[in-house]
């Protein structure tokens, strides 16, 4: 289609140098600005296209085709409750789907295993057993699944910025992966902001690991909640290890205020706890530039990872195993130190700021759909509820 409005264009260009030949100079400059921008336009379409997302979403786009009907708009599913009937019907179900072989049996361990594949692909619990969230995945149509992948495909293409090898967290699917030339070298949970306080959508590059770090507890969220423990607990600050600080940035003695008269509106101090063990943050913290203040980091709290939903943070990206991705940084020539020497300054139990000696690209990316390398679909929640305009822009 371009080369035919080029071709047309010198066409033009060939009449208007026929007619006024001393304006051939300003249609040629005009025909080489168009070539170029149409060229620079098709570059760049290829660039995103080769981004490792949205290539594996369009490779398992065919392979979903073969599976699914994309103009099904209702899904009829016998009650689960009914073990006899629903069992028969998800076998049937799991073979078409290409999860169950046709010769596994009902008692075979391997239809178990087909549920638990499918609830991953659904971002559930793979625990093989059929309940509510299971029963409600399974009634959403292809028509739903397609516009999901669609819709997905077009983040990756107006999001992604193509690196060789970068961090990326997927909020909806809670969880953070190193991507490394096409490849996954490292991937574990996170918790994730809460819908009331959203983690942004990002690019940026990790600059700095500080180790042992304190935690400024930001104002809003002291004055929304902790002033609330304090009163209920007049030695709270101490208990949890926190300095109350003044606007000189001063340590006050808490013990001298009279808790009864504060409130949000003249609370004038900040809140920092100190490093070690109970730290909110944990024992180590990673840094990246951003206008959101946000930053991935340790928690104390790690019973929380065992939750399926994780979007339980006021903005800020807590890590499971912080310490593998400490080691990943330290491994490939990021940092200029090695794990070993971040343990020992952890047991120092004091604040430590190491800079990287290559900046860590970071992608904080919202994919309601993603896939693998070999083709396999993978559905979250929408726990932002963003979805929904992107389907009514491209479908309605």
């Amino acid at each position: 289609m371009h080369f035919i409005l080029i071709f047309n264009l010198v066409k033009i260009l060939h009449v208007i140098m026929q007619r006024e030949p001393m304006k051939w100079l300003f249609y040629i400059g005009i025909l080489v600005f168009l070539f170029f921008g149409l060229f620079a336009e098709n570059h760049k379409d290829i660039t995103l296209h080769e981004g490792v997302g949205y290539v594996n979403l369009e490779n398992a786009k065919q392979k979903f085709f073969k599976l699914y009907d994309t103009s099904e708009v209702t899904v009829k599913i016998p009650n689960y409750k009914n073990s006899i009937v629903f069992n028969a019907w998800m076998r049937k179900y799991l073979v078409q789907k290409e999860l169950l072989k046709s010769t596994d049996t009902l008692v075979d361990t391997l239809y178990y295993t087909a549920i638990k594949k499918f609830q991953r692909s659904r971002g559930l619990n793979p625990d093989g057993l059929i309940g509510p969230k299971t029963f409600a995945a399974l009634k959403i149509p292809g028509k739903v699944l397609y516009q999901k992948i669609i819709i997905n495909m077009q983040r990756w293409r107006a999001d992604r910025q193509p690196d060789s090898c970068f961090i990326l967290i997927n909020i909806p699917s809670f969880t953070l992966s190193v991507i490394n030339k096409n490849k996954i070298d490292l991937t574990f949970k996170v918790i994730v902001g809460k819908p009331t306080w959203k983690t942004p959508v990002i690019f940026s590059k990790v600059n700095t690991v500080i180790v042992n770090p304190y935690w400024y507890v930001p104002h809003n969220i002291a004055i929304r909640e902790l002033i609330f423990d304090i009163k209920k607990d007049r030695d709270y600050l101490r208990k949890n290890n926190f300095k109350l600080l003044n606007s000189k940035n001063q340590v006050v003695d808490y013990r001298h205020i009279d808790w009864a008269r504060v409130d949000a509106s003249n609370f004038n101090y900040l809140l920092r706890q100190e490093p070690g063990a109970d730290n909110a943050l944990g024992v180590v913290k990673f840094l990246f530039p951003s206008p959101y203040s946000i930053y991935m980091h340790d928690t104390p709290a790690k019973t929380l990872f065992e939750n399926e939903y994780r979007a339980l943070s006021h903005g800020c990206i807590r890590l499971e195993k912080p310490m593998e991705l400490v080691d990943y940084l330290a491994r490939n020539g990021f940092l200029p130190i090695g794990i070993d020497s971040v343990e020992c300054l952890i047991e120092k139990q004091k604040n430590y700021r190491v800079l990287l000696k290559k900046l860590m690209p970071i992608y904080v990316g919202y994919f309601t759909c993603e896939a693998d390398f070999e083709g396999n679909l993978f559905f979250y929640n929408d726990v932002y509820k963003k979805d929904e305009g992107l389907v009514k822009l491209l479908f309605e």
